[in-house]
């Protein structure tokens, strides 16, 4: 319970003021066997990451309700793909996956096991910017040299 409080800053000080999902919000048994082979292969890869991220019941249990919705439409076969592209780059001692990121797992399940040109994890995807016209990068330019000869004349003096 102290992991908790560490983590949510005791924001959940009583038990009781968890909340449990209503009669609507419950997972169907498809989406329940999605999250708990998700959990069980993350578990049976890196046992001792697992342990660590999660030390007790109840922050295993808060951190399960948190993923199951990215992770409960996933299908065996997406979550094997993902998970075994994931276990290639720790064997090969990727440095994004040394260590346990949950977030990372559900980005390489959800592109299919691929990490070139798309970065694993939970992020949105956004169009490149327009580019900057001349006059601006002239603009700049002339700023910037204006800042450089103001700290070359601080240093000579």
């Amino acid at each position: 319970m102290k992991h908790i409080d560490k983590v949510l800053g005791n924001q959940l000080a009583n038990p009781s003021d968890v909340k449990r999902p209503t009669q609507s919000s419950e997972l169907g048994e498809q989406q329940r066997r999605a999250v708990v082979y998700f959990f069980a292969r993350v578990r049976a890869i890196d046992p001792q990451q697992y342990m660590i991220l999660m030390p007790d019941e109840k922050t295993e249990q808060l951190i399960k309700q948190e993923f199951s919705a990215h992770v409960m439409n996933f299908t065996k076969d997406q979550i094997d793909k993902g998970m075994a592209a994931w276990h290639s780059l720790r064997q090969e001692d990727h440095k994004d996956y040394k260590f346990l990121n949950l977030d990372k797992i559900v980005g390489l399940i959800a592109n299919g096991g691929n990490t070139h040109g798309q970065r694993a994890g939970l992020y949105r995807h956004v169009r490149p910017g327009l580019p900057v016209p001349d006059s601006v990068r002239q603009e700049r330019k002339k700023t910037a040299l204006a800042a450089l000869d103001s700290i070359k004349g601080l240093l000579d003096e």
